[in-house]
């Protein structure tokens, strides 16, 4: 991952669909492989990155969260052979809180 002592790091500022989880890990995805020519270390997209941030109430809707969590593993499932480690933000449940 390091060369030549240097981590080469990349943030990528999509645009994102509220609320639409599919089309923003296609997004993603799109910008992941268009980064790989610059051969990244890590790729950092922005906050809530799967599902926009601004839903306010909807992220205590059950369907946005597990819509999430199921687009967050098709992106792991797509981008598996990418060298690059890729952080992506979605709302995750831990008990009643998110």
């Amino acid at each position: 991952m390091m060369n030549d002592g240097y981590i080469r790091v990349a943030t990528a500022n999509i645009h994102m669909t509220l609320g639409n989880c599919t089309k923003n890990k296609e997004t993603i995805i799109s910008k992941v492989n268009e980064l790989q020519s610059n051969h990244p270390d890590i790729i950092l997209f922005n906050e809530l990155s799967l599902t926009g941030a601004s839903l306010d109430d909807l992220f205590f809707q059950e369907f946005l969260i597990e819509k999430a969590q199921q687009q967050f593993l098709d992106l792991v499932e797509a981008t598996k052979e990418i060298p690059s480690m890729i952080g992506v933000g979605l709302p995750i449940r831990q008990g009643f809180a998110l």
